[in-house]
């Protein structure tokens, strides 16, 4: 997206509600098949009561959170009402993006791998999911001085 971007927010005939990055100005949406847009996310009202008032927040999350991609391209048909967004949504949206790049970043970091003649801290590790209630069920890949192991989790019903 080039220096001309626009932060809008789109109602669907879905039923979402997503604030975005687009370069379009959304004003002749008949005159087009699809916009593009960056960064979608699900904007949600909340509305709490707080005595005799209605209190109205919202939540954010990924409009796609199971897709890497960053850009979607969306058919204007299913764009009920496309406008600009205030100042204050625009900053909690692009806070909002922050966060989610921060926690993408600490996702992406190596995998804990257990050395193999550190007994000890294998040991630790079993204790724990022992004392913690779970069967362990390892796939275990060899390679020349460590060991990756998966283990997976199974049900169980705490009362």
């Amino acid at each position: 997206m080039s220096e001309d971007i626009q932060y809008k927010y789109l109602k669907l005939s879905t039923g979402d509600n997503i604030v975005c990055k687009t370069n379009d100005d959304c004003r002749n949406l008949f005159d087009k098949n699809t916009i593009s847009v960056s960064d979608p996310v699900v904007l949600n009202a909340v509305r709490v009561p707080r005595g005799e008032v209605l209190v109205e927040s919202y939540i954010m999350y990924p409009w796609f959170s199971f897709s890497e991609e960053k850009t979607y391209e969306i058919s204007t048909k299913q764009i009920i009402l496309a406008v600009n967004i205030n100042d204050n949504l625009k900053e909690n949206y692009i806070g909002y993006l922050k966060t989610q790049e921060e926690k993408e970043k600490e996702d992406d970091d190596d995998p804990i791998i257990i050395e193999e003649d550190d007994e000890e801290t294998q040991s630790l590790f079993d204790k724990l999911l022992t004392a913690l209630g779970e069967d362990i069920h390892e796939d275990t890949e060899r390679h020349d001085d460590f060991i990756i192991g998966r283990s997976r989790r199974t049900s169980r019903t705490i009362h």
